[in-house]
């Protein structure tokens, strides 16, 4: 009598199923904030403004990048590539990115961050209103910013801009951060975080004086004991 034999497909279609059962869903921890995180509303003329002003600031860097993908295209193979010095002290007083500008406002380095109103998932950008609260840093919702930083700076996606904080007075971007002026961001939960770290900033700004104070009084010390 001949043995009984299941169909091909059939076997496939039982190997598959045995796979899918194996294969485990990918599950992301996020941590969830109970609080409703709201950005101060921006009139569209005040955010197209602000893009066209930054759009003139980022030509610069957006002309170095076709130079230099010219002279990539006829430059021989015993040359070096040289960087626009001009381009790369410009592209040094800003940072691009989620994850860059969360860092450099965690170390209170930034004096204003925009974030654009498209990003997918809306909770990569979620977390910066607070943290820029926190900081006391101006920061801006800005619908179209990821189409402009991409075209400008050859990036396949950015959503979010800081520019750093300048010991110097002057700064390429030091107009364009105090003309923006975005509307102050506040939570009402986070007021005692931010209180503390305003007073912890200016207990650090006293211990700094004093220490000069101290240094100045015992380098002059030292040297009237040279003068004897």
């Amino acid at each position: 009598m001949a043995k009984l034999t299941t169909p091909q497909n059939s076997k496939k279609k039982t190997l598959r199923e045995k796979a899918e059962k194996q294969k485990k869903a990918a599950v992301k921890a996020v941590l969830q904030n109970p609080f409703k995180t709201t950005w101060p509303s921006i009139s569209v003329t005040k955010q197209q403004e602000v893009l066209e002003y930054l759009e003139r600031l980022l030509q610069p860097l957006h002309d170095a990048n076709l130079q230099d993908g010219k002279k990539k295209k006829k430059k021989n193979a015993g040359e070096t590539k040289e960087a626009n010095p001009e381009s790369v002290k410009i592209r040094s007083q800003f940072v691009i990115g989620t994850n860059c500008v969360t860092r450099m406002l965690e170390k209170d380095k930034l004096s204003l961050v925009l974030v654009c109103k498209s990003a997918h998932p809306p909770i990569i950008v979620k977390h910066l209103a607070e943290l820029s609260a926190v900081r006391c840093c101006p920061a801006m919702l800005l619908n179209g910013l990821d189409t402009l930083l991409c075209s400008k700076l050859k990036k396949k996606s950015a959503v979010a801009i800081g520019f750093k904080k300048r010991k110097k007075a002057n700064g390429y971007f030091k107009e364009f951060i105090s003309s923006v002026s975005p509307p102050e961001i506040h939570f009402p939960y986070l007021n005692n975080h931010v209180a503390k770290f305003i007073i912890d900033k200016k207990v650090k700004l006293l211990e700094n004086v004093f220490l000069i104070k101290y240094l100045s009084i015992y380098l002059s010390i030292v040297k009237r004991k040279e003068d004897l």
